[in-house]
């Protein structure tokens, strides 16, 4: 399982545009949109519902039923950004990219036209085998991270297929990052933030 992905998908790039193809489509169903044309923009938006109830660190409940703001990578850039970049480069510029993208969010929710009703971020990862690692930088950009669970290859769960399709797209833009991946070792997770935590920490 040590070179991740390429146990279950074949190199290709007939395999690599299937991917591709895919995603569009996933992303079309969901309702994902860019919110800034900013190049080091690495985030994408669609509207979501929350599924749980969570209190966030700065006191904020969110309830079962209360609207969202679903946050996706923005893949083709993350690639273009990150590929000729390693080890503590690569965190370095994935940290400040991320910063921009938050401000930029920001500001785009500062928005009358674009607040609508949601009142905190949430995103799903599973590209990591160790969430208490990644914790410690979430926290410094302001998320609150609960542990889903770690689904190992029982097919039934959906967490599963959510991972393997998570390491189908790293493998198609950024082939590297699987290299250092196993599928039966990631977890999935959810990150959140409220919407007063997003304007107070970058807001211009």
């Amino acid at each position: 399982m040590g070179e991740g992905v390429n146990k279950y998908l074949p190199p290709g790039g007939l395999i690599r545009w299937t991917i591709q193809a895919i995603d569009g489509m996933l992303r079309r169903h969901y309702g994902v949109v860019c919110y800034s044309d900013h190049p080091d923009c690495l985030l994408r938006i669609s509207p979501g519902i929350s599924d749980m109830n969570i209190m966030l660190s700065d006191g904020k409940q969110v309830r079962t039923g209360d609207p969202v703001l679903d946050l996706h990578l923005w893949n083709e850039r993350l690639a273009n950004h990150l590929l000729t970049k390693q080890g503590l480069a690569r965190g370095r510029a994935l940290l400040r990219h991320f910063h921009i993208s938050l401000r930029l969010l920001s500001d785009w929710c500062g928005s009358d036209s674009n607040r609508g009703s949601f009142i905190a971020l949430r995103a799903e990862f599973g590209m990591v085998t160790d969430i208490h690692k990644v914790e410690p930088i979430l926290e410094k950009l302001g998320f609150d991270t609960t542990l889903k669970e770690r689904p190992g290859v029982r097919l039934w769960r959906r967490a599963f297929w959510d991972n393997l399709f998570s390491m189908a797209l790293m493998w198609t833009f950024n082939p590297g990052f699987t290299r250092t991946r196993s599928l039966t070792d990631l977890v999935r997770a959810r990150m959140w933030m409220s919407l007063e935590r997003l304007h107070e920490l970058y807001l211009h």
